[in-house]
């Protein structure tokens, strides 16, 4: 199984200060990946917590056939 962390190469500036990551292809793409469902979770509590009431997956299927 192949290490799930990212391996990071660092750009510095003149100064050594870090200015920039290089992530391979499969990290970059696996970092993507956890920040869209970490965004996608965040949306649906602002959604929750926002809504006054929600429909069941019943009525969600019975609108469905209405239209």
């Amino acid at each position: 199984m192949a290490d799930s962390a990212p391996k990071p190469r660092f750009i510095v500036d003149e100064s050594g200060k870090r200015s920039a990551v290089i992530l391979k292809i499969p990290g970059y793409e696996r970092l993507l990946a956890a920040w869209e469902e970490a965004a996608d979770a965040n949306d649906f509590a602002a959604a929750r917590a926002s809504a006054k009431t929600f429909l069941s997956p019943s009525e969600l299927r019975n609108m469905g056939q209405r239209a």
